[in-house]
């Protein structure tokens, strides 16, 4: 008779991201948010890990909107989605995911209340609330890690 070992591992990932407005070369203002990942996210990496998604599995773009209803790992868009942006630039390095995104200051304006990332321009990995102004002589260089953790 074998015996089965019942082994208990908790992971997190906690998503931090940091919205530094630049005006005239300059960092005027710094905000700090913390996200949750979505499970839509999550069902797309695990899906490519084991095969069955086909496509390149890449965190490709930062989406703003305007919605304010609280995330959850439910939620698959933001709510009111009202710009999207490529990325430009994902690394991983000691379990933490490192993505940037770059406003500049003549693509958009706005008050914006919602941020997430989406792989492959189609599923939501993170959303979080926010409360960004961004007039046209403002950009943003969006900083963001995830950090991924396992206790067991």
């Amino acid at each position: 008779m074998s015996k089965v070992t019942e082994i208990k591992t908790k992971g997190t990932i906690k998503g931090t991201h940091e919205f530094q407005r630049i005006r005239n070369g300059k960092v005027v203002d710094t905000q700090t948010y913390e996200n949750i990942v979505c499970n839509a996210g999550l069902e797309v990496l695990l899906k490519k890990a084991v095969g069955e998604y086909a496509e390149t599995c890449r965190i490709d773009k930062a989406v703003l909107g305007t919605g304010t209803t609280e995330p959850t790992v439910e939620d698959t868009a933001l709510e009111t989605e009202v710009y999207k942006n490529n990325v430009i630039s994902g690394t991983v390095k000691d379990n933490v995911l490192y993505v940037d995104a770059y406003l500049n200051p003549t693509e958009v304006v706005g008050h914006f209340k919602e941020f997430g990332y989406l792989i492959d321009d189609e599923y939501l990995f993170n959303r979080v609330i926010i409360d960004i102004e961004k007039e046209e002589l403002d950009a943003y260089l969006i900083r963001s890690t995830f950090t991924f953790t396992n206790d067991v």
